[in-house]
């Protein structure tokens, strides 16, 4: 979930796994004002930043060793 700020206050949007950057998401009825009293929608574009490198993961997993006998390792 990211918090995206509307015309109301911010809002928590749930954002699916695998979602890209340049992905357009849409809040209904968290838009302007239309003449009628009703409201529009408001429209989301994704830009995902992703970390270079995190050190601390990493580091799990170059200590990490899988102990399971290589038979379960294969399913058999």
């Amino acid at each position: 979930k990211v918090k995206v700020p509307t015309v109301d206050g911010a809002v928590m949007l749930t954002v699916a796994p695998g979602s890209s950057s340049g992905k357009t998401l849409r809040l209904k009825g968290k838009g302007m004002s239309r003449k009628d009293g009703s409201r529009g929608d408001q429209l989301v574009t994704l830009e995902i930043h992703l970390p270079e490198s995190d050190e601390d993961l990493i580091r799990r997993l170059e200590g990490w060793q899988d102990t399971r006998p290589l038979r379960a390792k294969l399913g058999v």
